[in-house]
C-alpha cells in the first residue's frame, strides 16, 4: 500500500491499559484552538461527548495498542500554509506548511507517548536538552 501500517511493537513496551480518565485529560490537554483535521472533530466535540463515547475512545485506543495499529483515517491531514510576517507573500518560500491532522489521532499519539516516555527517558543521555520533559535547551 502507498502507507503501510506501522507497527507500535515491540508488546512489552506498550501496555495496552488505557483508562477513560486518561482519555479524559488527553482530550483536555489539547490546545484550546486545536484545528480538527479532516473528520472536523474539534476540542470541543469530543469533550462534550456523552460518557459512553469516551469508553468507545478508549476501547478503540486500546485495541488500537493491542494490535499494533494506527489507523490510516487518523495518519491523513490536511496540509495548510501560513504566511510568514515581512516576506512577500508570492514567494514560495514565504509560507511554512502545517499538516492538520484528526484529533482522535493526536489523543492515540499522547496515549502512546505516555507509555514510551517513561521507557525511553533513562536511554538518553545525560547531556540530551532537547525533547525531555522539564528541561530546556538554552
Amino acid at each position: 500500500p502507498a502507507n503501510p501500517p506501522h507497527s507500535l511493537r515491540p508488546p512489552d513496551l506498550v501496555e495496552p491499559v488505557v483508562a477513560d480518565a486518561e482519555i479524559r485529560k488527553i482530550i483536555k490537554d489539547l490546545k484550546p484552538k486545536s484545528a480538527p483535521g479532516l473528520d472536523r472533530l474539534t476540542k470541543s466535540h469530543l469533550l462534550s461527548l456523552p460518557p459512553t463515547w469516551f469508553s468507545t475512545i478508549t476501547n478503540i485506543c486500546n485495541a488500537c495498542l493491542r494490535v499494533g495499529y494506527f489507523p490510516d483515517q487518523w495518519k491523513v491531514g490536511k496540509l495548510i500554509t501560513i504566511p510568514k510576517p515581512d516576506v512577500d507573500p508570492r514567494d514560495i518560500t514565504a509560507h511554512r506548511p502545517l499538516t492538520v491532522t484528526s484529533n482522535l489521532g493526536k489523543v492515540l499519539e499522547h496515549v502512546i507517548l505516555n507509555r514510551l516516555t517513561p521507557r525511553v527517558i533513562d536511554l538518553l543521555p545525560e547531556w540530551q536538552f532537547g525533547f525531555r520533559p522539564q528541561m530546556s535547551t538554552l
